[in-house]
């Protein structure tokens, strides 16, 4: 019987990295409805999903199997624009994915056999 970690399904992965940007303490926004956390799974979306570009993601964000699979796997509530995600990304320092990026890290490295 193979033993299956949880952790590090890609379910599991999602849900944590989500977990730390909800602890992340980042800049406020008064002019987005969107939130930080939609705006950051949107953009690791936009790699796991395998686009080339914002505007192929803007294009396709709509589409039926894109938009099920940001819903349920990223657990995106609004999916933001690709002026949205320029806006509010672009003002990021990497040291607000660096909990995110230690998360996933420890993760990997405890889930080895």
């Amino acid at each position: 019987m193979r033993f299956i970690r949880k952790n590090l399904s890609a379910d599991g992965l999602l849900h944590a990295i989500r977990n730390c940007f909800l602890q992340e303490r980042l800049p406020e926004c008064a002019r987005s409805s969107i939130s930080w956390q939609d705006c950051l799974m949107s953009g690791l979306a936009l790699f796991g999903l395998k686009f080339s570009s914002l505007l192929q993601f803007n294009d396709h964000k709509a589409s039926g199997k894109i938009k099920h699979n940001l819903r349920c796997l990223y657990k995106i509530a609004t999916i933001p624009s690709d002026t949205c995600l320029r806006q509010r990304l672009d003002v990021l320092l990497p040291s607000h994915l660096r909990r995110a990026f230690k998360k996933v890290l420890a993760l990997v490295q405890r889930g080895k056999s």
